[in-house]
């Protein structure tokens, strides 16, 4: 959180002097980070992962190259001392399905800077050779005892939710039921919730306008593990 900040600091005095609108030549990849991290990244679900893979991108040495000059070759090399990098929170080699997830990242960053703010003319992540992934799991991300016993726990014993556990256990079960994800089931608000039809509306942010868009799911008759029905007004 402190280095969230400092950015934030940082992001605003460069906004008093006017650097992020120097000439295109003159800009660095990491200053068009900074700009699309303050302008979409931050703005998004995912906007804490943004943050914390984007100032990852600014401790390697793509970062200091002149936006204009970066060619497909640089990213080529990025993902390969990403992927020879062990994992911040494991410690073991990274995934390739990880390295891939945050070369979108990236892409989506210079297809900024080509669409929005027209500094270059291509998106030199295009044509890079990509990791190599897993194979994907023979199983269920969850067994039916399993989540019996993950809401045991705690939500079965305190309907009130007045406790932190009981709470997340509900939260669970309602992205289980519905397969929201966290930023949007914590953005529900009780007027949100429509009790004669069971439907609940979540706005989520389009990067594109900022114009919420409205989600309904229909959560009557669902079970565990099962698909509901699903509108999207």
């Amino acid at each position: 959180m402190k280095e969230a900040r400092a950015w934030a600091q940082a992001m605003e005095r460069k906004k008093l002097i006017g650097e992020l609108n120097s000439p295109e030549d003159s800009i660095t990849v990491g200053e068009m980070l900074e700009s699309y991290l303050d302008d979409v990244a931050s703005k998004t679900d995912g906007s804490r992962w943004n943050t914390f893979r984007i100032f990852a991108f600014q401790r390697d040495p793509i970062a200091k190259l002149q936006l204009t000059k970066v060619i497909t070759h640089n990213i080529q090399q990025w993902v390969s001392r990403r992927s020879s990098l062990p994992s911040e929170r494991t410690g073991e080699p990274l995934k390739g399905a990880t390295v891939n997830r945050e070369l979108n990242l990236m892409s989506a960053a210079f297809t900024y800077a080509v669409g929005t703010r027209k500094w270059i003319k291509e998106n030199p992540c295009h044509g890079v050779i990509r990791q190599p992934e897993g194979h994907g799991r023979d199983r269920d991300l969850l067994a039916q005892s399993e989540i019996q016993a993950i809401c045991a726990t705690a939500y079965t014993t305190d309907s009130d939710l007045k406790a932190i556990s009981p709470r997340v256990g509900a939260c669970f079960l309602f992205a289980l039921e519905t397969g929201m994800r966290s930023g949007q089931i914590l953005r529900i608000r009780p007027k949100d919730y429509n009790p004669e039809d069971r439907t609940v509306f979540v706005s989520a942010w389009e990067c594109q306008n900022l114009a919420p868009r409205r989600f309904v799911w229909n959560l009557t008759g669902t079970k565990h593990g099962s698909s509901p029905r699903r509108r999207v007004a």
